[in-house]
Parts: structure tokens; sequence; C-alpha cells
């Protein structure tokens, strides 16, 4: 019975955090990410888990370059997904890896951030360093997925295909103290 509980909770956080963050692009009640931040004498260490909630397998972003990070304010964003520029006309697209976890089942990993920490994005690579200051870093992660394995094909529209396939969910915020 305590997992049940502890389940619905979980949900009930993810919803708020979504409906919190903005995300309005895909409900909800595929997957869950759990996370977990804690600071090291050299950085951070970020565990999260990945739960498949959905009916089905779902295929999650796991690029070698992943996750791509994000400051805005004092909000950490960990992104397993792809955001392309507003406005910019990508003549090549990589397309990320996938990992497939089935229904029910879960993926856990560690993330270390050793400082400085760098911007970083799906088309860039490494950007600027961060400029985390001490006091409270609210840390998030953004996980990109779909629901069956995107299919390869030989289009020039790919990465148009690619954002149609991507849903998103954001894991709800965990803070740290940077000292």
């Amino acid at each position: 019975m305590r997992k049940i509980i502890k389940f619905l909770f979980i949900s009930l956080g993810s919803l708020l955090a979504l409906s919190l963050s903005g995300c309005t692009s895909h409900p909800p009640g595929d997957l869950l990410i759990l996370l977990q931040a804690d600071k090291t004498p050299g950085g951070l260490e970020i565990k999260y888990e990945v739960v498949n909630v959905s009916d089905g397998p779902i295929y999650i972003e796991s690029g070698k370059r992943m996750p791509y990070l994000e400051l805005e304010g004092r909000t950490l964003t960990l992104r397993y997904s792809v955001h392309p520029e507003p406005g910019v006309d990508y003549i090549m697209f990589e397309l990320p890896e996938l990992t497939k976890i089935d229904k029910g089942k879960s993926l856990a990993r560690t993330v270390t951030l050793p400082f400085p920490v760098n911007d970083s994005n799906h088309f860039d690579g490494v950007l600027d360093k961060l400029n985390i200051r001490p006091g409270e870093l609210k840390i998030q992660m953004e996980m990109g997925y779909g629901l069956t394995p995107f299919p390869l094909t030989e289009s020039t529209a790919i990465m148009r295909e690619f954002l149609d396939w991507q849903r998103l969910t954001l894991s709800p915020i965990v803070a740290v103290t940077i000292q």
C-alpha cells in the first residue's frame, strides 16, 4: 500500500510541476522523473530515475552529449531533449540516441557536473560557463521521449518530423545550497 501512495504523490507532484512550468505541449502520464541533487566538493551529483507509467514502451532521448544545461535565474535545467533556436535554418540534424523503457520499468542514472558548469545545447555543443552563485540552486530535468521509435527516413524535413514526434516532461524541482 505504501508504494501506491508514494506513486500517487509523485504523480500529483509531476502534474503540479508541469502546470507551474508552462510546459503544455503534452499532458503528464507517460513517464515520471524522480530527481535527487547533492552538492559535492567539486560540483553537483544528480541522480534521476525515469519511470514508464504508460500503456506501452517509451523511447527516451539519451544522446552521449546529453544532458544539455541551461541556467535561467536560479534554476538549472538538465535537458534530455532537442530545442532548436527559433528562426535558425539548420542544414544538418543529428538525431539523438534513444533508449527504450518497457511498460512498468524504469531507468536510473547519475550525472556528475564538475564546477564550473558550462551551458550547452544540441546544436552548438558547449557554450559559456554558467555563473552559479552561492545560495539556493533549483534543479529540474526535462525529458524528451516518444511512444514509438523515431522512424528513420530520408526526409529533408527530418528535424521538423523529430520535433513533432518528441514529447516533453519536466521533473519536479529539487533544490541544493551552493556555498
